[in-house]
C-alpha cells in the first residue's frame, strides 16, 4: 500500500506472476481478477467462438460455463467420474484449475498441464487474496495475446494509449498480487494443512463403509480445498436436510460432534 503507486504501479502483480510461474513450472502466467475472466481469455486467446463446443463437467459452478457463453460457444456437460469427481482428463483441452493450487499428478502441479490453466484466489480458496484469478501458460504468443485482451486490446508497452481492438479491462490490484504473493511463499504450510484436516475427517470417519470421502488415486497429490462426503443413497439422508441436521448439531449438541462419541 506505501509502494506500489506511479512508478511503483505494477511491481507486485509482477512479482506474484513470476513467482507462480516457477512454483507451477510453467513459462507465463497472468495474474487476473477473478477465475471467470482467466477462463474468458483463455476461450478468446484459442479462438474459440461461434459454432465450437467446449466440455464441461456436469457437476460444477456457473463460473465454468458462463465465460463460454460470452464467446459464443456451446457448453457440452460431461459426466464426472464417481471417485475423483473430476472430468476424465482425455475429454479437455482447457485445464480448469481454479481449486487446485498444490495438487499434483504425477510430480508435476495441476494448472500445468493443459494449453492454459485458470486458477482462482476467492476468499474461500486455500490460497485467498480476497478475490483475483490467474491465468498460466507455456504458450508465449498465446500469452501475448491474453495481455493484449485484458488491457482494453492495447499493445503491451504502449504509452500512447492506442487501441487495436475493443477488448477487456481484466487486471488484478497491487493489493491482491502483494497478498496473493505473500500466500504463495506459505502455500507448501497451507496445503498441508488442508491434508491434515482431511486425515482428521478420514480417521475420523475411517469405520463409516456408507459415506465416499475425497479420493487420491495413485501418482497423485490432492491439496484437499475442501473436505467433501458422498452418503449411500440408500440411507436417505437427502444432502440438505443432512446439512441442516449437522448445523443444529454444531450449535446445540456439541458432544454429536466427531471424536465426542463413537458409533454415530
Amino acid at each position: 500500500m506505501a509502494t506500489s503507486w506511479y512508478e511503483g504501479a505494477g511491481k507486485y502483480e509482477q512479482l506474484f506472476e513470476r513467482s507462480f510461474a516457477e512454483y507451477l513450472g510453467v513459462s507465463h502466467a497472468v495474474s487476473l481478477p477473478h477465475c471467470t475472466s482467466a477462463i474468458h481469455l483463455s476461450l478468446l486467446a484459442l479462438g474459440v467462438g461461434y459454432g465450437d463446443e467446449v466440455i464441461v463437467p456436469d457437476i460444477t459452478w456457473i463460473a465454468s460455463a458462463a465465460p463460454i457463453s460470452y464467446v459464443g460457444a456451446q457448453p457440452v456437460f460431461a459426466d464426472i467420474d464417481p471417485v475423483t469427481w473430476c472430468l476424465h482428463p482425455a475429454a479437455l483441452e482447457l485445464e480448469d484449475a481454479a481449486e487446485a493450487i498444490g495438487s499434483e499428478y504425477k510430480d508435476r502441479k495441476a494448472g500445468s498441464f493443459g494449453k492454459t490453466g485458470v486458477f482462482s484466489f476467492h476468499g474461500s480458496k486455500t490460497l485467498t487474496a480476497g478475490e483475483g484469478g490467474l491465468l498460466a501458460t507455456n504458450d508465449t504468443e498465446l500469452y501475448n495475446r491474453v495481455l493484449f485482451l485484458r488491457d482494453h486490446g492495447r499493445i503491451p508497452g504502449d504509452v500512447s494509449f492506442n487501441n487495436a481492438e475493443v477488448a477487456y479491462k481484466y487486471k488484478m490490484s497491487s493489493l491482491q498480487a502483494a497478498l496473493g504473493y505473500a500466500q504463495l511463499n506459505r502455500v507448501e504450510e497451507l496445503v498441508n494443512k488442508k491434508r491434515q484436516i482431511f486425515n482428521w475427517y478420514r480417521q475420523g470417519l475411517e469405520d463409516a463403509t456408507y459415506l465416499q470421502l475425497n479420493a487420491e488415486p495413485e501418482g497423485t497429490k490432492n491439496s484437499y480445498w475442501m473436505s467433501s462426503v458422498i452418503v449411500d443413497e440408500q440411507r436417505e439422508w437427502p444432502k440438505l436436510k443432512l446439512m441442516k441436521a449437522l448445523a443444529h448439531c454444531q450449535r446445540a449438541q456439541p458432544e454429536c460432534l466427531p471424536g465426542k462419541q463413537t458409533g454415530h
